[in-house]
C-alpha cells in the first residue's frame, strides 16, 4: 500500500486526491512521484503542498531520491543506508526504475533487530536459523561445545601459568629473606657512641 503521485498533477489535484484516500500520515510524510509508467521521479514532502501555490504543478518541486533501493538489495545495507542518510522511508525499484514499494522505518527497526540478534547468535556459536529460546539443551552443548572447551583449556592455561608465577615470587622472597638473616648473623655488632 504505497501512495504515490504523478508528477503531472497540480497541488490542489494532490490535495484533493489525499484527502479522498486519507493515507497513513506516519509512513507518507514524503510523498513518492511517479510518471505515467509508475517509474520513479523524485519525492515532495508533505509540507510542500501546504506551503506551494495551488497551481504549481508537482514535476516543478519534486525533489530527487536521496537513496533508492533496489529489489534485490541486501536489508542490512539498505538499513545502514537509511540510517546513515537518516531516512524514514526508501523507494523499492527494479532494474527499468519502476516503483516497486516503500521500505519504511518501521521495517528499518525490525531489520536491525533481526541483523543484531543474528549476529549475536554468531557470536555465542549458536545456530542462526533457529530462535535461541526454542532450541533443546543437547543442540547448544553441541554447537557451542568446541569453543568452549577452547576457553576453558585457554583459562586453565592462564590460571597454571598465574599460580607458576605467584609461586616463584614467593619462594625468591623467602630465599631473599633467608639471606638476609644470614649475613645478619655473620655481621658483627655494632658499636653504640
Amino acid at each position: 500500500d504505497v501512495l504515490t503521485l504523478l508528477k503531472d498533477l497540480t497541488i490542489a489535484k494532490s490535495i484533493e486526491l489525499l484527502q479522498r484516500l486519507q493515507p497513513n500520515k506516519d509512513l507518507h510524510q514524503i510523498i513518492y512521484l511517479t510518471d505515467g509508467d509508475n517509474n520513479l521521479v523524485g519525492y515532495i514532502n508533505l509540507q510542500d503542498l501546504v506551503l506551494k501555490s495551488p497551481t504549481t504543478r508537482l514535476e516543478s518541486i519534486v525533489n530527487p531520491a536521496v537513496h533508492v533501493a533496489l529489489a534485490y538489495d541486501d536489508q542490512e545495507k539498505v538499513a545502514q543506508a537509511m540510517m546513515h542518510y537518516h531516512l524514514t522511508t526508501v523507494p523499492v525499484v527494479d532494474e527499468q526504475n519502476h516503483l516497486l514499494g516503500v521500505i519504511s522505518s518501521d521495517t528499518l527497526a525490525q531489520v536491525v533487530q533481526d541483523e543484531a540478534r543474528e549476529d549475536v547468535q554468531k557470536m555465542m556459536a549458536v545456530s542462526v536459523d533457529d530462535d535461541y529460546f526454542e532450541v533443546p539443551l543437547w543442540k547448544i552443548f553441541y554447537q557451542r561445545g568446541g569453543i568452549l572447551a577452547i576457553l576453558m583449556f585457554a583459562w586453565l592455561t592462564f590460571c597454571f601459568r598465574f599460580l607458576t608465577s605467584v609461586f616463584n615470587f614467593l619462594v625468591c622472597i623467602e630465599r631473599g629473606r633467608k639471606r638476609n638473616k644470614r649475613k645478619a648473623r655473620k655481621m658483627p655488632a655494632t658499636i653504640p657512641f
